[in-house]
């Protein structure tokens, strides 16, 4: 049975007394509370005013208005309340039209009708109860499509919106890969076309330097040399913002290899030991204790980083201070490489600003010279090799950059000092009689590197040979080892062979050391540019080791 917390209202319409009181009757009780009227306009006006009415029991013939047009008016008028048809004839042709303009049942007044009545109110009301559940279902599905269909143009328009704006990013993106080569393109073509007249600048100082009339006043010949000293810096800038410019465009590439740090390091240290000599600095090398040591990197590009970092230690250090190699084998498979210096270290804020292109701290107020890229360009080609460029540092103490780069296998077992000895990694430098004969390579091309430093090994294994990069290096190490013989490559990057061999042959260290031009330029015109500005030989390449090693048999021969 149909369960209401309240009874049940039942309007039963018939306009026999005799039916509506026994109907009336049989009707009530706990559960059902009946109302009656006796005709068709008399409940019409009563379901006007009376709002709570759960079932209607409605005969259909009546004066006034009968049960089939009051319950198309009621239903007309939006009134949905089940209505069960009453009638004392059992016409199936009334039957079908009472259902199908809305009867939720069709009963027969005879003998069972008290039964009937009660089981088809019953029938009614359950029907009407799940019928309202649906709608109730219905409403909240619909609710729920809508707040779904709310969600997903949301959702689209979130999702267009963030298309829109990974759009908007690659083309930034790629905006800034254009601009950044635009500008990478512009600084190599001023660079270039700020060469010719800077280098004229600085020769004609250095004419008026000779002074063969010897009639320049002091002030003059000071004049002089401010122009000379800042023509060399801004060649030396010139260089370096080129080299920036190719890292930036990525033109820069870098051949992974494995590297014996150790091995690296010696070297490094062999030439940047006549620099700290001038200074009094000691240099302490602790990656002697890690003898076997192979990491992943460009050997010289490395090499070039290292060189930077230990020539800045040497610049940026106190008298007498001290520089110290070291390394750390970390857990992750990786190397710290450390050069720590004595200096006056750096503060928090510069540490900051250290690695940006230009910036030079409080340098610009010393007499130490230096542009003020090296860092930025080292911090890049550290990063091209998957490494990492870092520093720490303490006002008054001194400063330590580290390298962190990929380890090879198991390597780097470290051999504990031993106790007692104390700094007896110091690096000193050899005697005079000690020294071999210096060759030195100015080489930027690994793999022409590494062909001539197999044909010294095997030709010529008491040459000492050195190399460098890239010019400013060479002019450096030049100076500072004064080699026998200087190879020199003509396509340099930044500052090419011919302005490198103008400017050896204006310090006093390095005037008179023959130069040997190497390019893959065969062209008679530059064969015969180089010789009539001072070259002692020019070798084409490839090399020919043969030809090669005759070449420099003549220039090492015992005096």
């Amino acid at each position: 049975m149909y369960d209401f917390a309240d009874a049940t209202k039942v309007l039963l319409v018939d306009d026999d007394p005799l039916v509506r009181d026994f109907l009336s009757e049989t009707i009530q009780s706990d559960t059902f509370d009946v109302e009656t009227c006796k005709d068709g306009l008399e409940a019409w006006d009563y379901c006007q005013k009376h709002k709570d009415i759960n079932v209607i029991v409605l005969d259909i013939v009546m004066p006034k208005i009968d049960g089939m047009t009051l319950m198309k008016q009621l239903r007309d008028s939006g009134n949905e309340v089940p209505i069960i048809i009453l009638t004392s004839k059992g016409e199936v042709s009334v039957a079908l039209k009472a259902l199908n303009e809305g009867a939720s049942d069709y009963l027969i007044k005879d003998e069972g009708i008290q039964k009937t009545i009660m089981h088809s109110i019953d029938r009614v009301l359950e029907k009407k109860r799940i019928l309202d559940e649906n709608k109730q279902l219905m409403a909240e599905l619909e609710r729920s499509v809508k707040e779904t269909k709310a969600k997903n143009i949301d959702l689209e328009r979130e999702i267009s919106e963030r298309k829109k704006a990974e759009e908007e990013s690659v083309r930034a993106r790629e905006e800034a890969i254009r601009a950044n080569k635009a500008k990478s393109d512009f600084l190599s073509h001023m660079s270039h076309e700020l060469r010719t007249p800077l280098n004229a600048i600085i020769g004609f100082a250095q004419l008026l330097k000779r002074n063969k009339e010897q009639n320049f006043s002091e002030r003059q010949r000071n004049n002089t040399e401010e122009i000379i000293k800042a023509g060399k810096h801004l060649l030396e800038l010139i260089s370096e913002v080129l080299d920036l410019a190719k890292i930036e465009s990525g033109t820069m590439t870098v051949c992974m290899e494995e590297v014996n740090l150790n091995e690296l390091i010696d070297e490094v240290i062999s030439l940047i030991l006549p620099l700290a000599e001038v200074r009094d600095i000691r240099i302490i090398n602790h990656v002697t204790y890690y003898p076997d040591l192979v990491i992943m990197g460009d050997r010289v590009r490395l090499k070039q980083v290292l060189l930077n970092l230990g020539s800045n230690a040497v610049k940026y250090n106190s008298e007498a201070g001290k520089i110290t190699f070291d390394c750390e084998v970390l857990k992750n498979s990786r190397v710290a490489i450390k050069v720590s210096d004595t200096g006056d270290g750096l503060s928090a804020e510069d540490q900051k600003a250290l690695f940006e292109p230009f910036q030079r701290l409080d340098a610009e107020a010393t007499e130490i010279e230096g542009t003020g890229i090296g860092l930025t360009i080292t911090k890049n080609l550290v990063e091209l090799m998957e490494g990492q460029l870092s520093v720490t540092s303490e006002v008054g103490k001194g400063s330590c950059f580290i390298i962190e780069l990929e380890k090879v296998g198991d390597t780097g077992q470290k051999i504990e000092p031993v106790q007692g000895i104390g700094e007896g990694e110091e690096v000193k430098n050899e005697t005079k009689e000690e020294v071999k004969l210096t060759l030195l390579y100015v080489e930027d091309n690994p793999t022409n590197l590494n062909l001539v430093q197999q044909i010294i090994m095997e030709d010529f294994p008491d040459i000492n040979l050195l190399d460098a990069p890239n010019a400013p290096l060479g002019l450096e190490m030049a100076k500072a080892h004064k080699p026998k013989l200087i190879l020199m490559d003509i396509n340099l990057p930044g500052m090419d062979g011919f302005e490198a061999f103008e400017k050896l042959k204006t310090y006093e260290e390095t005037k008179n050391i023959p130069v040997i031009a190497i390019s893959a330029n065969a062209m008679q015109k530059q064969i015969e540019k180089a010789k009539e500005v001072g070259f002692a030989e020019y070798i084409v390449k490839p090399i020919d080791p043969n030809g090669f090693s005759e070449t420099l048999e003549g220039y090492f021969k015992e005096e």
